[in-house]
């Protein structure tokens, strides 16, 4: 007994799923509504302007093409300010690729051990990256933060009259609480994904 082909609609679901994309973002890659990869998906509709195989081909190398920077901590000779380095020292492929159309994300390899109870020292963690000059957060979560000098990873919680608490994982590190709206040196890099 001749065993049943897949459908295209079949076809495409899973190819969407191999590539692990949601169907906002498999539609986004094609150009095209969510509702009509749904269509698609379900076999209502197939596309006009493409075959299987080149809608295929698009969620295949679209989503093997995503990479994502990995960036390493660097501290300058002048005033021995923490940065992230200018140039990626490698990158993160393919599947394990979180950045999307409309979501940049980055790894960066944390050096200090003020979250070591979430984040062990030189692990890479993935951050979603923010619009320059934000300092508007929208829920407490852990983030990448310039404060002063350095590049840390901490927890901020939000508090009223414009101020936030950074909160590390460590009691050697005390907890502090920055008024943004005053002349202070801090910048929030991104949100921790993990």
């Amino acid at each position: 007994m001749k065993e049943r082909e897949d459908s295209f609609g079949e076809k495409l679901r899973k190819a969407r799923k191999r590539a692990s994309l949601t169907q906002e973002e498999a539609a986004s890659l094609l150009d095209v509504s969510k509702r009509t990869l749904g269509n698609w998906e379900d076999d209502k509709h197939k596309p006009r302007d493409r075959n299987l195989e080149t809608v295929l081909s698009e969620i295949r190398s679209r989503s093997e093409n995503h990479r994502d920077p990995i960036y390493r901590l660097t501290t300058h000779s002048e005033g021995g300010k923490c940065q992230i380095s200018k140039r990626p020292i490698g990158h993160v492929k393919g599947k394990e690729a979180l950045s999307r159309p409309e979501r940049e994300v980055f790894w960066v390899f944390i050096g200090g051990d003020a979250m070591n109870q979430r984040y062990r020292k030189q692990s890479l963690v993935p951050v979603l990256k923010f619009q320059s000059e934000t300092t508007d957060i929208q829920e407490d979560d852990v983030y990448l933060v310039r404060l002063e000098n350095a590049v840390q990873l901490k927890r901020l919680q939000r508090l009223p009259n414009q101020r936030i608490r950074v909160i590390s994982d460590s009691e050697a590190y005390p907890n502090t609480v920055l008024q943004i709206d005053q002349d202070v040196d801090f910048e929030i890099l991104g949100r921790a994904l993990v």
